[in-house]
């Protein structure tokens, strides 16, 4: 499916200047999610297992007194689960509607500030995700891939 540009940035943030995003690992690629979606960076979290580990569900996370589901984006994404100590595991709370989501990641990256011109379109890839993503940008050298999270969450969850 076809987007353009400005389609892509309002997928992404708001159309001022600088926008800032949380970039994170996923296997070998890095991804972005707009700052105003996070609703938090956690690292080592106690996770419960969910009853159909298959499923992108992998458990659930307290965080503040709310339990919320951690999605597996490596599941998602067809990439094998990593082997880490729970200390080790990446989480990134996003907002979805009115609910919070968890998203497993390899590893969080930064913050950056992106200048919309450094916004481009997406190219096509085979990862799952990819048809997912809003927009890319180079940073230091380095494709950042930027989804539109919640359009993938609205779709792979139940």
């Amino acid at each position: 499916m076809a987007t353009t540009l400005s389609h892509s940035i309002g997928r992404v943030g708001s159309a001022r200047s600088d926008l800032q995003f949380v970039t994170f690992f996923l296997g070998e690629r890095e991804y972005a999610v707009n700052v105003a979606e996070v609703l938090g960076i956690y690292r080592g979290l106690p996770l419960t297992p969910a009853r159909e580990p298959a499923s992108t569900i992998v458990g659930n996370v307290s965080v503040g007194d709310q339990q919320v589901p951690a999605f597996s984006l490596r599941r998602f994404s067809g990439l094998a689960d990593r082997i880490a100590e729970p200390e080790a595991q990446w989480i990134l709370v996003v907002r979805l509607a009115q609910r919070p989501v968890g998203l497993m990641v390899d590893r969080v990256t930064e913050v950056i500030r992106l200048a919309e011109q450094n916004l481009g379109f997406a190219e096509p890839t085979t990862d799952p995700v990819a048809e997912y993503v809003a927009a890319t940008a180079t940073h230091r050298g380095r494709t950042v891939f930027i989804p539109d999270f919640q359009r993938l969450l609205q779709d792979a969850l139940p």
